[in-house]
């Protein structure tokens, strides 16, 4: 079995590196002096059961919040000049809602909510977020989750699911689960 190349084949492979150094080689040198960074980066960041966008300077390196709140940005897309954002939404008690989002001022606006009449028909309370401190002085994050009808004073049995972290930690995000056995 021969590997050598034949005489057509060392033609292409001459074609094509004079083509690089003539043509595209240059171009990228041009395209890269004239390439201007974003004055911010925008990056979605998790943190205590939220998902949102943060606005990082690439000049100082200088981290901000873009969209806040008890939720989870599930996906997201820049428009022209980031002038604006298409966000995927999801709440304890919502999932897959569209918002636009303002790219100067970071503010939320719905545009589609596609289970709006579903969840008007539903009970769903929030799940409550709880904070508590491990016997080695570690911060310990869990949820409570109150079933539909919750009456104080009245006892519910208790369903207790350990679900390990940091990495796939519940959050501010639908969980079926918990609506489920709530």
């Amino acid at each position: 079995f021969d590997l050598t190349p034949d005489d057509d084949q060392k033609m292409i492979v001459e074609t094509v590196n004079e083509f690089a150094e003539e043509i595209l080689r240059p171009a990228a040198h041009d395209a890269d002096d004239a390439a201007a960074y974003p004055a911010d980066l925008i990056a979605k960041a998790a943190e205590r059961g939220r998902a949102n966008l943060r606005k990082i300077n690439v000049a100082t390196g200088t981290v901000e919040d873009f969209t806040t709140g008890d939720q989870d940005v599930l996906g997201y897309s820049a428009g022209a000049e980031a002038a604006a954002f298409a966000v995927v939404v999801s709440t304890p008690t919502s999932i897959g809602d569209l918002y636009s989002v303002d790219g100067a001022s970071g503010q939320m606006r719905p545009l589609y909510r596609p289970n709006q009449e579903l969840w008007a028909e539903l009970d769903l309370p929030p799940p409550e977020e709880l904070n508590y401190t491990s016997f080695d002085g570690r911060k310990i994050q869990a949820w409570f989750q109150k079933p539909p009808d919750y009456v104080a004073g009245q006892r519910y049995p208790l369903i207790l699911n350990i679900h390990g972290g940091p990495h796939a930690a519940y959050g501010h995000v639908f969980m079926h689960e918990f609506h489920y056995m709530a």
